[in-house]
């Protein structure tokens, strides 16, 4: 299990904003798209990728936009 730190929680904070953000901009250009279809990787060392990253197991966690997260 990974242990999440202030600095990781933040970077879950911003990647779920970031999700947000994403899913507008696809709605706008393909009014089908379902929010659970854009989500973003945050990985241990805080970097964040939108879009459908993959991430080894145990190396980072997944984040959707509604701020809810789950480790890989």
């Amino acid at each position: 299990m990974i242990t999440l730190t202030p600095y990781l929680a933040k970077a879950i904070e911003i990647a779920a904003a970031c999700v947000e953000r994403e899913f507008r901009v696809r709605r706008r250009l393909d009014p089908q798209i379902t929010a659970e279809e854009v989500w973003a990787g945050v990985s241990l060392d805080g970097r964040i990728v939108i879009g459908h990253p993959v991430l080894p197991s145990g190396q980072g966690f997944y984040v959707n936009h509604q701020d809810e997260w789950q480790e890989v």
